[in-house]
């Protein structure tokens, strides 16, 4: 199948740039209004491709992994939009169905333990694909992949390459900002 589409909030530049940052580095940044608010813009621009997704089955939004310092010190940016996400095409679903079942948030990746994370690498070796694996079983071929900010594009390669192993998906992809390039 393939990524359909990748919907971003905002162009990764100031104000979005500061709010991102202070959401992953900064632990007395509140990121739910942030995030709450970006969640809703994300879900109204991913709306229109839900009906490209394998009716009868649930729509899983998965987080992409973050560096295990980040993730249990309590600035999981990716985790927290994706539980909001959730919250809001929950919302919209109940409009219109587009026979999707449920949307449930999910971790199904991990980074392998021996990588490192992009902080402070050149474009080279950002984009250079990192290793993921599965955590869990997966249930339904309906994917939303959702990170903090899209670069280059490797972290959301990486994981579609993880799923594509595993069978057929339909995938989507959504993040709070983007580079253009």
């Amino acid at each position: 199948m393939g990524v359909l589409s990748i919907q971003v909030a905002g162009r990764y530049v100031t104000p979005n740039r500061d709010f991102i940052l202070a959401a992953k580095h900064d632990p007395t940044f509140s990121t739910q209004k942030y995030l709450a608010s970006s969640a809703a813009v994300l879900a109204e621009r991913i709306w229109p491709y839900l009906e490209s997704l394998e009716p009868g089955f649930p729509l899983l939004v998965c987080p992409l992994p973050s560096k295990y310092r980040r993730r249990f010190g309590g600035q999981y940016v990716a985790g927290e939009l994706a539980w909001y996400l959730a919250q809001e095409l929950r919302a919209l679903l109940e409009v219109d169905s587009h026979g999707i079942l449920e949307v449930l948030p999910v971790e199904l990746l991990r980074f392998r333990l021996w990588e490192s994370g992009q902080a402070g690498q050149d474009g080279k070796a950002r984009r250079r694909v990192r290793k993921m694996e599965l955590i869990s079983c997966v249930v339904s071929p309906n994917l939303l992949l959702v990170d903090d900010v899209i670069t280059t594009g490797s972290t959301f390669r990486s994981a579609v390459s993880v799923f594509k192993t595993r069978g057929d998906f339909h995938f989507l992809g959504a993040a709070l900002g983007g580079v253009r390039r």
